[in-house]
């Protein structure tokens, strides 16, 4: 009895040693990203939108002053807006954001974030001094943009008395070049702010509160893209191989993950230890095998809404898609 228990107990160790466990290579291959036909995953028509959330019962997009909101069950599609600088009016709907049970409008022209709730009815519009034009970050209390100074890049602005402070030290000093180095995207994410200079291949985690810098990651990726971007002179900073990143806008999922665009790509990427690795990344190609870059998207529960400018139409994409590497 007791050799027949040890067999059993030999065999499911075995089990679980065969078992197969996502693997992260060292350094991710863009040349064998995974091939999607964009049109197996085509979902809404595509207006010239600018950025798109799943709010409600709503898909809603942003189309120069309106919202375009289609209806998740039927489909049906309504517009918002109305042209002005007066109130519950705007000019141009820059950014759009979701947190909680409330929708943030930014518009670029006036200066004017605008709040709706659940039923988009308007309940607050805020005026600010500072637009952001690369950087938009939103919770219950705060939201990020960025912030030129003489020695920053960021700021945060608290929503209740529209207090200002700034962080994230410039890499290039002022006077040198290439100062669009210091451009930089801030995302909320919990008691967290998660930084990335768009030519720095490095994720700054910062707190929230007190914006002290906690911690900076190194994300280790190898673009098959070429860049064309030698050193400038005179050149000051950490960063010193002239090499512009592919990495542009990026959402965090958790604290150890991020669905990122990366040479137009979705791609996931892991923390592991120190530094984040890229696990997996997706190109989606039309009918006539061109590659159709994603230019927005936004991560709605277990799916991917995503655009690209060469579609007449948005994608929504399994967030599995990614994730099963």
């Amino acid at each position: 009895m007791k050799q027949f228990l040890l067999l059993i107990i030999i065999f499911i160790v075995c089990l679980s040693c065969n078992k197969k466990t996502p693997k992260i290579e060292p350094v991710f291959d863009f040349n064998n990203s995974k091939t999607l036909l964009a049109t197996d995953y085509k979902h809404l028509p595509n207006e010239k939108y600018r950025e798109v959330v799943s709010f409600g019962d709503y898909y809603i997009f942003s189309r120069e002053h309106e919202l375009h909101i289609y209806d998740k069950v039927s489909g049906d599609k309504n517009i918002l807006g109305t042209k002005g600088r007066g109130p519950k009016e705007n000019l141009f709907i820059w950014n759009l954001k979701k947190y909680n049970n409330l929708l943030y409008l930014l518009d670029v022209n006036i200066g004017k974030i605008s709040l709706l709730d659940i039923d988009l009815k308007y309940v607050d519009e805020k005026y600010i001094k500072f637009l952001p034009f690369r950087s938009f970050s939103v919770d219950k209390n705060y939201f990020i943009f960025d912030y030129t100074t003489e020695g920053n890049t960021l700021g945060i602005t608290e929503f209740k008395n529209l207090e200002t402070k700034e962080f994230h030290k410039k890499i290039i000093p002022t006077g040198y070049k290439p100062s669009e180095y210091n451009n930089s995207v801030g995302i909320l994410f919990k008691d967290h702010i998660y930084v990335k200079n768009n030519a720095i291949d490095t994720i700054y985690l910062y707190d929230k509160f007190t914006q002290k810098l906690i911690e900076k990651n190194p994300i280790h990726i190898n673009y098959n893209q070429e860049t064309n971007n030698p050193p400038v002179e005179p050149f000051i900073g950490e960063y010193t191989d002239g090499i512009i990143s592919f990495f542009g806008i990026f959402e965090m999922i958790d604290d150890n993950t991020i669905i990122a665009r990366v040479q137009g790509q979705l791609t996931l990427l892991k923390k592991i230890g120190s530094a984040y690795y890229v696990a997996n990344s997706i190109i989606f190609y039309d009918h006539e095998d061109f590659m159709a870059d994603v230019s927005q998207f936004y991560i709605d529960g277990d799916q991917i809404l995503a655009m690209s400018r060469s579609l007449d139409y948005t994608l929504k994409i399994p967030l599995s898609e990614l994730m099963d590497y």
